[in-house]
């Protein structure tokens, strides 16, 4: 039995038999199950569809269309690229040293941040 909890007061999203945490997200993303405050932190959504999921927000960047996503945790909205995972302001940070500064994979990760506000 896997359970997804809500990371400020630890309820029950939902809970099933799945293989893993990432199946169970996908189950709730295809039946309309709020994900807002979900405790995903740690969570391997790697190829995970999250299409139409709620509280995590999905998109992608760059000329290779990498896959992101956003989700909030510990009332902070964090950030997945890759393996890499932190706030707005690490992800920039993190983009302006690989990209350089301004670039369209930065610009789309802010615009992102912005929708967050």
């Amino acid at each position: 039995m896997i359970e997804l909890k809500r990371r400020n007061n630890g309820e029950v999203i939902h809970s099933g038999e799945y293989e893993n945490t990432r199946e169970l997200v996908e189950y709730c993303a295809e039946n309309d199950i709020s994900m807002a405050y979900a405790d995903l932190h740690g969570v391997d959504l790697h190829e995970a569809n999250l299409y139409g999921a709620k509280g995590v927000r999905a998109f992608t960047v760059g000329n290779s269309n990498r896959f992101c996503f956003t989700y909030i945790y510990k009332d902070i909205q964090r950030y997945q690229l890759g393996c890499f995972n932190g706030t707005l302001e690490e992800t920039c940070e993190a983009i302006q040293k690989k990209y350089g500064e301004g670039s369209s994979y930065e610009r789309i990760v802010r615009v992102y941040g912005e929708l967050d506000d």
